[in-house]
């Protein structure tokens, strides 16, 4: 194969099968299959690839490996660094969607010489019969044209069947039926047609259940002598009222002005071994995916919500992290350590927040630790106060919550937060910091959280957005610190505007990724940052559980740094594909649940914010969190896109941040869209 590659780069072009057998000598038959054999091996490796019947090296100069990007009308772009380069399909390949390739840039152009891989494997849509015919109506709006079913004869279908389709040939354009999901009109088709699409794996395979099953049920303290003993300790879990998964808790004392904490970790990694069946299922997830009254589970239930849950009375093994702070939060001294750990009481967010607020009811329930919770929000502001010094920005995002009855969304509201949501979070952020700066020192392998610093275009958008509020940055616009964001945030905290600028700000940033070497994290305003409260849901955190025993705690690893850090690094890309995937179907599917509930309210009327505007129209967002398009072609007058972002008229302007009222006009729930219009409420007529 070094033959093949030295080869390659000496001509600096490319070469076909011919010439390459001839410049290598090759003559018998054994090493022409050898040569063969190679050559696949570097196209799977993405260190050759073939175009025009040639082979050549991926990497010279002016080449790249880029993802494709389809638009509903029909082009296609590469971006760089928010640079958007237009493609040139100049062999005519089967470009599909987020297709991996391999191209040349010149002039904003971006011209693809090879597919390396095609992420779009599934696709799920409508049957349509028409004059006995059938079509298929893909549910992705950019899907290209000339795909046709080949299988359809295996299937009795009739008209507005669901079904999921996986691309046979690519080439050839070539799909074949790979599941039925239901008729269009069929109660959850359209939130099962969302989970097929993402092709999500629904079940676990029969090994890793029955090897989840025959785990241990009970724990003896006697059989885990090195572990630090705590089930006596006043250990809580504080979760949301429907959480089931209880993987952190936590325990809180004071002694004059120095604070103990205590963050106790449910250890995942005791039970889910590397190369186990479980551990097979669990990498190829990623990550467990939350939606309304439904969890995609990283791990079988009988871990997730058994013998891996936090559960009240009930001794379990965990990771803890331990930390002395003084009354400036600074950590003076800390410990990492193996567990057992019995939480006294399951309290949730709601009571917490009602203890905190003076309930006297629940103080008296809960008078053992009433002191611990007043303790511990002390102990949160003083932390919370820390991050924002050293510049850390605190996003209030809008998040939403649904109240589902009887399979009918009644209600979308916002999810507030409140003083025990905030503790747990500033806590948790405290004991990832104390990890990965631990490992970090120690230069053992590592994943960890990175969050770069915004994208220059993206922050000048957000400047301008603001601006146009009235809020002006002081000093160097092109180098605006985390600090400046956070007191533009707080600036607009009790406005109107406030979550929608939080919105926009946080759209500014760029998105946190998992690495083997750290970057730091731009948002938090941190050096060194690692997700380690979450191994129940999340596998960066499992495998961090596994570096901390295998290095810190048992030692048994030294000397395989290189060779985990590597490892690691490939773990850290597969978690970030997996995540954007479940970032993507729980907003599709929240999304889904918004249209179900605006089903109901089709003409009602509400006050709205412009959230965004673009060519076609604007974005308006209610008070609920629902956004909705308003088209350009339902206002009254020629609109255009003017230079400062507004959408303007020769005698009306739109801008973003703009009230205005509209009226829900349509809800199409194949498309998850809603449409609005302007509301405006007819004259009466003066009778003379």
């Amino acid at each position: 194969m070094n033959r093949i590659i030295e080869l390659l780069n000496s001509y600096n072009h490319a070469l076909s099968l011919d010439e390459l057998k001839d410049f290598l000598a090759i003559s018998s038959s054994t090493d022409f299959k050898q040569l063969i054999k190679d050559i696949n091996h570097l196209i799977d490796s993405h260190i050759i690839f073939e175009y025009d019947g040639k082979y050549d090296l991926t990497e010279r100069e002016n080449r790249y490996i880029g993802e494709v990007i389809l638009k509903r009308n029909g082009k296609s772009y590469i971006y760089e660094n928010d640079l958007a380069y237009e493609v040139i399909n100049k062999f005519n390949l089967p470009l599909l969607n987020h297709d991996e390739v391999v191209y040349e840039k010149k002039n904003m152009k971006a011209y693809v010489l090879n597919i390396l891989k095609h992420k779009l494997v599934y696709v799920v849509g409508l049957i349509r019969i028409r004059n006995n015919k059938i079509y298929f109506y893909p549910d992705e709006d950019n899907f290209p044209k000339g795909y046709k079913i080949v299988n359809s004869h295996e299937y009795k279908l009739r008209d507005k069947l669901k079904v999921r389709v996986y691309i046979s040939d690519y080439e050839k354009k070539e799909l074949r039926i790979e599941r039925i999901i239901g008729h269009l009109y069929d109660t959850d088709v359209q939130e099962a047609s969302l989970l097929y699409s993402y092709d999500i794996p629904m079940e676990f395979s029969r090994t890793a259940l029955n090897e989840a099953e025959s785990l241990e049920k009970t724990i003896n303290i006697s059989d885990y002598p090195s572990r630090h003993d705590l089930s006596e300790e006043m250990v809580i879990t504080i979760d949301g009222d429907d959480a089931k998964d209880f993987d952190d808790a936590i325990s809180v004392s004071k002694k004059d002005d120095k604070y103990l904490l205590k963050v106790h970790i449910a250890d995942v990694s005791h039970y889910v071994t590397i190369n186990s069946a479980l551990d097979k299922e669990a990498y190829k997830r990623g990550t467990s995916i939350y939606y309304p009254d439904h969890v995609i589970p990283m791990l079988p239930f009988a871990l997730s919500n058994g013998l891996c849950s936090l559960r009240p009375n009930e001794k379990r093994l965990a990771m803890t992290v331990e930390m002395e702070m003084d009354n400036r939060g600074e950590v003076l001294q800390y410990d990492i350590y193996e567990s057992i750990v019995e939480s006294k009481h399951r309290m949730t967010y709601a009571k917490v927040n009602k203890i905190l607020a003076g309930d006297e009811g629940l103080i008296a329930e809960y008078s053992d630790i009433y002191e611990m919770l007043k303790e511990a929000y002390e102990l949160s502001n003083i932390l919370s106060n820390k991050r924002k010094e050293k510049g850390g920005i605190e996003f209030d995002s809008d998040e939403c919550s649904f109240k589902i009855v009887n399979n009918e969304v009644v209600d979308v509201y916002i999810r507030e937060r409140g003083k025990s949501e905030r503790i747990i979070e500033d806590f948790m952020i405290e004991a990832n910091v104390c990890v990965a700066s631990h490992m970090h020192y120690l230069e053992y392998p590592m994943i960890y959280r990175n969050h770069d610093n915004p994208k220059e275009d993206r922050l000048d958008q957000f400047i301008s957005f603001v601006e146009n509020l009235s809020y002006h940055f002081k000093g160097n616009k092109k180098a605006i610190r985390a600090k400046q964001l956070a007191d533009c945030l707080e600036h607009f905290k009790d406005t109107i505007y406030y979550p929608m600028v939080s919105n926009y700000c946080l759209r500014s940033m760029a998105k946190a990724k998992y690495d083997n070497i750290a970057n730091g994290h731009y948002g938090l305003g941190l050096d060194y940052y690692c997700h380690f409260t979450s191994p129940i849901r999340r596998y960066p955190d499992l495998v961090v559980h596994r570096m901390l025993k295998e290095y810190v705690i048992n030692h048994d690893k030294i000397g395989s740094e290189e060779k985990d850090s590597e490892k690691n690094a490939s773990i850290a890309q597969k978690c970030n594909d997996r995540e954007r995937t479940a970032v993507e179907l729980e907003r599709d599917l929240q999304d889904f649940y918004k249209c179900k509930y605006m089903q109901r309210h089709v003409g009602e009327i509400y006050e709205a914010v412009i959230s965004s505007i673009t060519n076609f129209g604007f974005y308006v967002k209610l008070e609920n969190t629902v956004e909705g398009l308003v088209h350009i072609k339902t206002l009254d007058g020629f609109y255009e896109l003017d230079e400062d972002g507004s959408l303007r008229s020769d005698t009306k302007a739109y801008a973003i941040g703009d009230i205005v009222k509209v009226k829900c006009k349509e809800v199409d729930m194949r498309r998850n869209n809603i449409d609005f219009i302007l509301y405006q409420p007819r004259k009466r007529q003066k009778w003379i």
